[in-house]
């Protein structure tokens, strides 16, 4: 109840709307969401970490811009709609007992339209929910007219940099769709990821056996063909020869060679009749039966190199006991997969494994005799050989499989002919990514190869689909364009997003969108300049933040087309955060451990969510929502809010000094933390510690004597970002005002000194000793003045000859303090601590029921961070 009239509250007080004034800007962005089902647990941790940055900037006095749309592009919510209509089972149970949907709901979101309607409306009113400081005017969905008209302008402008091309190229690619895919096509959103394959032809009477190799190289080893003799084979006739494939492989490889046609079909058995002939060495083998040869894997025929694959060594052995050639060394001696084999345990179930490590060996490594190169070399140098005989084809794989699209089917890669790609492949867009990547802020900065490495690797992307909603392609309107490019850009649409409607999409032409961008040209009217300027005023972005998943894709492409479109603008940071595990497992529908973010809410409140999805872990760790910590973090809440709330009576006194200073002290260092992104280390200080020096504080201090305004001022301000259903709460209810009108309070206490915290620990350390021995009377024995003075001029790296000089003992103390690796930071004066304790002498005698003396030591063994206790 206390949430939801705080969400009114904040509505009605315009907190979360930003518009363009006087002040610094700080635009902040996490992707938009996906509305094909209601949020749940996991998809809390991105957003609430963008919320906790834009609170924080904003008590930094900054104008933030946090604005959020919806992502329709592509086919999951069409295959959805489809799914009802038809009455998936599987998608019933996921609604109903999962999500709590009710079937005479969900069955009538048959229509994609309203699909998208009833799960954004609970998808917004999940982020209002958590607190999320979104301005929402500024909300647009991918399928609106005006974004499309933003997004042909988009393409258009990539077309004229040439950076949009037509060609061949292998797509991943569902049939049951008839369409390319991408990670948005597919069942737990994975990016189908591409291998290309070197097809070797070995010529026979019969026609050419395709073997696909990730190894060309080791061709020049090769002792036999493996097949299986209870198998299938056809022959294919493709560009003028006769290549023959395994049956069952075929029926996925025939659509990465267009235009192929089966001529005839063979028993594996007549195979084993005929021998082969190896391109290049002209060398013949024979063909043997090999059980382990999967039909459906590659072309169902494998090429033998028992000298540097673990399989075929395992099997060669099987069939016979005759050598077999060894063609690469790795630094003076021959690499042999046997000799890897049997020095690691020769267990048949470590094959795979070995087989991985031995390869990546030989790559690195690896020095090929018969072409005198390395084998990196090597292999490229094999394939312009084969290319230069016709004797090779290009082969393809999903290497991340098995893949399976939103319709069901497993995903293939199709070769497709006069197709659209944005050319993530060129040279000089590469350059520009780089460069671009190079002037960004990565959190955590680790992530930086990562972006580097897929810069490198990308090629070209497949820009558009036969079906599913999202924009028409500029220059063949019966293609879609598909969601992973579509959704790179759109931050600059945000920032007056919420304008564009007062103008027809008609009326938003390419000349339109290059004055609002680029300033080209002439404005049509007033309101069109009034768009430039909250363009320029916002524009580029100051922090992407994301899902480790989509570094490799979405972040990327972010970066190439930035880059292109944007470079007077570039974005300035990406943050990258991990997932959330529920009680340390991933969660997963089959799993059933998903927890829809609204049951979540109602169970533990927006502020339990928020603190532990985003604030219990390292920013790229997973975050473990478990039910424990979740009930530790509640009480704490209740903890603060009851303490907080309590008026203050009495005196200020040196304990009360103890906890501003120590309160301070977290701040300084915390806002350091928050700058740095490592908002565990937020909470750790002020919600953790500071708990624990709240329940010392009220041990210390009786209730009717307690202050605690400032206190509770300082951590309701610096906590306000993570848990600011709370923290506003206590500062309505304690100061009359909303926290969110405060301003960041700034401390420099950076060493934190008290002689209360001496207090605390010698309090512990003398409970301790009561554990081991009973007594009547304790005397607390403090070091002399000329040890704290070596304490005080180590500390300094002072010279000390004079103290040794003065005091024979002083050697064998400092020998003492190098042996026991003491830190000398102690910064506590000897007549001021006596003081202190004296002066607190009263409540340690009603503590531990002793009486308590205090004086100089007696037996010589105190040292001034450990006074000499002595129990009678």
């Amino acid at each position: 109840m206390e949430e939801e009239k705080l969400i009114e509250l904040w509505e009605k007080e315009g907190r979360h709307l930003s518009d363009p004034d006087s002040r610094p800007k700080y635009f902040i962005t996490a992707a938009f969401p996906y509305p094909n089902s209601p949020q749940h647990i996991g998809h809390a941790r991105t957003y609430t970490l963008t919320d906790i940055y834009a609170r924080f900037y904003r008590l930094l006095g900054y104008n933030v811009l946090f604005p959020m749309g919806f992502h329709v592009t592509g086919t999951p919510i069409v295959t959805m709609a489809e799914r009802i209509k038809e009455g998936d089972p599987s998608l019933a149970e996921v609604f109903e007992k999962i999500y709590g949907i009710p079937k005479e709901v969900y069955s009538k979101l048959t229509d994609p339209f309203d699909l998208v309607m009833f799960f954004s409306r609970e998808i917004e009113e999940g982020m209002k929910r958590m607190g999320y400081s979104i301005d929402w005017r500024r909300k647009f969905y991918t399928s609106d007219p005006h974004f499309q008209r933003f997004i042909e302008w988009q393409f258009q402008k990539l077309y004229k940099k040439g950076l949009i091309v037509k060609g061949t190229h292998p797509v991943a690619f569902s049939l049951k769709l008839n369409s390319s895919v991408g990670a948005h096509d597919t069942k737990g959103d994975v990016d189908p990821e591409i291998t290309e394959y070197t097809g070797v032809l070995f010529e026979t009477p019969l026609g050419y056996l395709v073997t696909a190799t990730l190894r060309p190289e080791t061709l020049y080893g090769i002792t036999n063909i493996w097949i299986r003799e209870d198998e299938d084979y056809v022959v294919v006739e493709y560009q003028g020869k006769k290549l023959i494939f395994g049956k069952k492989a075929w029926e996925i490889l025939q659509h990465q060679l267009p235009g192929a046609k089966i001529v005839d079909e063979i028993k594996g058995k007549e195979l084993l009749k005929l021998e082969a002939e190896v391109p290049i060495t002209g060398q013949r083998v024979p063909i043997w039966h090999g059980e382990f040869v999967d039909p459906e894997e590659g072309t169902g025929i494998v090429m033998s190199v028992p000298g540097h694959s673990l399989w075929d060594y395992y099997e060669y052995r099987k069939h016979t006991d005759q050598p077999y050639p060894v063609i690469i060394k790795v630094g003076n001696k021959e690499s042999k997969a046997e000799d890897y084999f049997k020095s690691h345990g020769g267990k048949e179930e470590d094959l795979e494994k070995l087989n991985e490590e031995f390869y990546h060996l030989e790559f690195t490594k690896g020095y090929h005799e018969p072409l005198g190169m390395p084998v990196k070399e090597a292999r490229e140098k094999t394939k312009e050989k084969l290319k230069e005989k016709d004797a090779m084809i290009e082969l393809y794989k999903i290497s991340n499989g098995p893949v399976y699209s939103r319709a069901g089917d497993k995903v293939i890669v199709k070769v497709l002919e006069n197709q659209w790609f944005i050319d993530y492949g060129n040279p000089e867009w590469k350059k520009k990514a780089k460069e671009l990547l190079a002037s960004m802020k990565i959190i955590p900065e680790e992530m930086r190869k990562r972006f580097e490495h897929t810069i490198d690797w990308l090629k070209r992307k497949a820009a558009t689909r036969s079906r599913g909603l999202g924009t028409k392609f500029p220059f063949d309107k019966s293609q879609i364009i598909e969601s992973l490019s579509d959704s790179t850009v759109y931050m600059a649409f945000y920032t007056f997003a919420h304008h564009i409607k007062e103008f027809k999409p008609e009326e938003l032409t390419e000349e339109f969108f290059d004055y609002i961008f680029y300033g080209i040209g002439e404005p049509v009217n007033e309101k069109h300049k009034e768009l430039r300027k909250m363009f320029d005023y916002y524009y580029g972005l100051d922090a992407r933040h994301s899902g480790v998943d989509l570094v490799t894709n979405h972040l990327t492409f972010f970066i190439f087309n930035h880059a292109a479109l944007f470079p007077h603008k570039p974005p300035k940071a990406i943050v990258v955060n991990g997932s959330v595990l529920m009680e340390g497992k991933k969660m997963s529908k089959s799993m059933g451990n998903i927890i829809p973010l609204k049951k979540a809410i109602e169970q533990w409140s927006a502020d339990v969510l928020r603190l532990t999805v985003a604030a219990s872990t390292e920013i790229i760790m997973d975050a473990n929502f478990s039910e424990s910590t979740a009930r530790g973090v509640k009480e704490r809440l209740e903890f603060y809010k009851k303490t907080f709330l309590t008026e203050d009576k009495g005196k200020k006194d040196e304990l009360d000094e103890w906890l501003e200073k120590k309160v301070k002290h977290y701040a300084t260092l915390a806002y350091d933390y928050y700058r740095a992104y490592e908002v565990r280390k937020v909470t750790n200080l002020l919600f953790y510690e500071l708990f624990k020096d709240l329940q010392w504080y009220m041990q210390r201090k009786p209730e009717g004597k307690r202050n605690l305004s400032e206190v509770a001022r300082i951590w309701a301000i610096y906590l306000s970002p993570i848990i600011p259903f709370t923290t506003d709460y206590i500062f309505r209810e304690r100061f009359g005002e909303s926290v969110f009108d405060q301003t960041l309070p700034m401390f420099r206490e950076w060493k934190f000194v008290h002689e209360e915290e001496f207090f605390r620990e010698l309090l512990e350390d003398i409970r301790h000793l009561l554990k081991l021995k009973k007594g009547k009377k304790l005397y607390i024995g403090i070091a002399k003045e000329w040890k704290f003075e070596v304490y005080k001029r180590l500390s300094r790296k002072d010279a000390i000859k004079d103290i040794v000089s003065q005091e024979p003992k002083a050697k064998e103390l400092l020998a003492k303090l190098k042996n026991k690796a003491y830190t000398l930071d102690f910064p506590y004066e000897r007549e001021r601590l006596i003081e202190y304790l004296n002066k607190n002498k009263d409540y340690l005698e009603k503590e531990l029921g002793l009486e308590v003396e205090i004086g100089e030591e007696k037996q010589k063994y105190a040292l001034p961070d450990k006074p000499e206790l002595l129990l009678e």
